[in-house]
């Protein structure tokens, strides 16, 4: 039995830009010149002999200022962090006595650079685990591993008004995770399909990909050609700690390819 409860939810987004919303509006400071008084244009008066036969003469207008070049549009460079945290119950359903909770503190870090079509996204997950049995309690703190990847986007080629767009991708899984738990901490989450993240790593991954997409009917129909390529290191995997029993993984490399066909959501 497992009772999930999302607790908490923050996105927090920055945008980078150089260009000034003055400067986005088209609005340019310009002097306004005030009229002279006739007081002070002109000298009137008995004692003054020459009053009304001189005026001050008017002032030139003056110049506005040049405007500033045109700096594009849009946000160049925009970042996004999000930061969730779950709560996982777990109890035994044939050994009622045995259950434990999971606080799952998840972060994800993404970093666009539109001017190259860019995305730079990083994930993890920070775990505090209770484990309750008859006379056995345990509590610790563990990372998960994390994952980093890189995808660009691009329209490489148009035919007969249809755009096809190419998109590259790289991605790694970073074993920050622990390693050689005990025995007793590798019970701790018996069944990962009842919690949100495990503290069980999975060793160093890379995979490479790439999809070419089109709409032959825009709107309403997409076709996409894709392949995959992941490569996944040696590694021994989290769970007695006992070198007499635990096996190390061998290394492996997994290629996936296909042909897509669906309507546009």
């Amino acid at each position: 039995m497992c009772y999930r409860i999302l607790l908490t939810f923050l996105v927090m987004t920055f945008g980078l830009t150089s260009q000034a919303n003055a400067w986005r509006r088209g609005d340019v400071f310009t002097p306004r010149v005030l009229a002279a008084s006739p007081s002070s244009s002109t000298t009137t008066g008995t004692n003054n002999p020459d009053a009304g036969s001189r005026k001050t003469p008017p002032a030139s207008p003056a110049k506005a200022p040049a405007a500033p070049p045109p700096i594009p549009e849009g946000k160049p460079v925009g970042i996004e962090v999000t930061y969730k945290l779950h709560y996982d119950y777990w109890r035994n359903n044939l050994r009622t006595t045995e259950n434990g909770a999971v606080w799952t503190h998840a972060l994800n870090i993404s970093f666009r650079i539109n001017p190259l079509n860019m995305t730079i996204n990083f994930s993890t997950n920070y775990l505090n685990i209770f484990y309750n049995d008859v006379g056995k309690k345990i509590y610790f703190s563990s990372w998960t591993d994390s994952a980093l990847s890189f995808s660009w986007e691009q329209t490489v080629l148009t035919l007969f008004t249809v755009d096809w767009r190419l998109s590259l991708g790289l991605e790694f899984n970073i074993p920050t995770g622990g390693t050689r738990l005990s025995r007793d901490k590798a019970r701790a989450i018996p069944n990962s399909s009842v919690v949100t993240a495990d503290n069980k790593g999975s060793g160093f991954n890379a995979g490479v990909s790439a999809s070419l997409t089109t709409e032959p009917i825009p709107n309403l129909l997409t076709t996409s050609v894709s392949g995959r390529f992941v490569y996944t290191s040696p590694y021994l995997p989290n769970r007695t700690g006992d070198p007499d029993t635990d096996r190390t993984v061998d290394e492996t490399y997994t290629f996936a390819g296909g042909i897509s066909l669906g309507l546009v959501p």
